[in-house]
Formats: structure tokens, C-alpha cells, sequence
């Protein structure tokens, strides 16, 4: 990110990531992690998303997740 440049983030799969027939995420957790700063999301079956970030949450819609997952150069 341009806000924290020359940071490091792990980054982890707690829960395996899944996909639907269509290949889009139905499932899992992926985990970002940055000295005590963090970002979880959980997927749902239903394409959208959970993002707890430093204990706050926030629901994604199946298109935020998949604008997010279609965005260049990621």
C-alpha cells in the first residue's frame, strides 16, 4: 500500500479457500498481518465476504469481493 511503504505483511490461510463451480470464493479465510495491525476476511458461500480488521467488521457484497478479485495487477 502507499500508506505504509517498506512494511511487511504474512500473509495466511487459516481456513482453506474455496470456490464455487464458477470459480469464484465460497469459503475460507485469508489473513493479513502487519506488527499488531490485522485483516481477516472469511468468505461465504454465497461469493460475498466478512472483513474483521483490527476487531471492527464489515460485510462485502459477492460484487465487492469479486471487483476486488478482478482488479489488475493482483
Amino acid at each position: 500500500s502507499s500508506s505504509c511503504s517498506g512494511g511487511s505483511v504474512t500473509l495466511s490461510t487459516p481456513q482453506e479457500l474455496l470456490r464455487n463451480n464458477e470459480g469464484r470464493l465460497s469459503g475460507g479465510q485469508l489473513k493479513f498481518v502487519s506488527g499488531s495491525q490485522s485483516a481477516t476476511f472469511s468468505f461465504n458461500n454465497d461469493g460475498g465476504a466478512t472483513l474483521d480488521l483490527n476487531g471492527q467488521t464489515q460485510s462485502l457484497t459477492p460484487a465487492e469481493v469479486q471487483t476486488a478479485v478482478d482488479d489488475e495487477p493482483c
